[in-house]
């Protein structure tokens, strides 16, 4: 929906929360979206604004699923897992949901990017997580199949700004868009 607008210029770029932040309070930026929270720790005053949340699903090639996915999660024990960056919300979700398990994956990649980790899990690297809500297109695009969800695990994104109650029109779009197609799970 942001994309439809003709005098907008998005820039999309990776970097850690606390330089996009600066960024923010410098008026450089309108919103920066993020997986987890701004809080009183980054010395701006910033809002959150809840985007998306989804359960966290295990996918990877079909051939992996069917040898790891009976007894899930269980058999992810030992299961090759591309995993998420450790500086990552996800990757803490992860964590406290594996150890509550009593499961250790073998990690054999870990990626800040989660597009080149779906690229790996396509190539039957390992099994990986991501949102539930992303479901349909691994499959229907890449070819990947959904071993289980991990209960009680979910990633979220806030758009982040500076106003309290956005009045940004391009920032507003993008905001009612993911809260009125029932992508929130």
């Amino acid at each position: 929906p942001a994309l439809d607008e003709d005098d907008l210029l998005l820039v999309c770029t990776k970097n850690r929360t606390e330089h996009l932040l600066a960024d923010l309070a410098r008026h450089e930026l309108d919103a920066v979206l993020v997986d987890e929270p701004v809080g009183p720790q980054y010395h701006v005053k910033a809002y959150n604004h809840l985007l998306l949340e989804s359960r966290i699903g295990v996918y990877g090639r079909p051939e992996l699923v069917k040898k790891f996915g009976l007894g899930f999660p269980k058999n992810l024990d030992g299961a090759p897992f591309l995993m998420t960056a450790e500086r990552s919300a996800l990757r803490r979700e992860l964590d406290r949901s594996f150890l509550s398990a009593a499961v250790v994956p073998k990690v054999v990649a870990e990626f800040d990017d989660t597009a080149l980790m779906r690229v790996f899990g396509e190539q039957g690297k390992g099994l990986f997580a991501y949102p539930e809500v992303m479901e349909e297109r691994l499959g229907a695009m890449y070819g990947l199949a959904r071993a289980g969800i991990l209960e009680d695990t979910k990633e979220r994104f806030f758009l982040v700004t500076l106003e309290r109650k956005v009045r940004d029109p391009t920032v507003l779009k993008l905001r009612a868009h993911y809260q009125n197609t029932g992508e929130h799970q």
